[in-house]
């Protein structure tokens, strides 16, 4: 009995490793793209409004 349930719990803990591990590159990747946008020094004017703006960020943005 014991054997399964250390079985159920490796593949529990397998799961939220690979969970984890997406979450870590998709975090790598944003972070190179924060680099990126940080050393080319966008401008934003703040009396053009928000759609103007949002045009020089939308790679970095996403739907929520």
């Amino acid at each position: 009995m014991e054997e399964g349930c250390g079985c159920f719990k490796k593949k529990k803990a397998k799961k939220e490793l690979l969970v984890l591990l997406k979450k870590i590159d998709e975090l790598e990747k944003y972070d190179a793209m924060m680099k990126h946008m940080d050393f080319t020094k966008i401008e934003i004017n703040l009396d053009k409004g928000v759609k103007t703006n949002y045009k020089k960020f939308k790679e970095m943005l996403c739907k929520i």
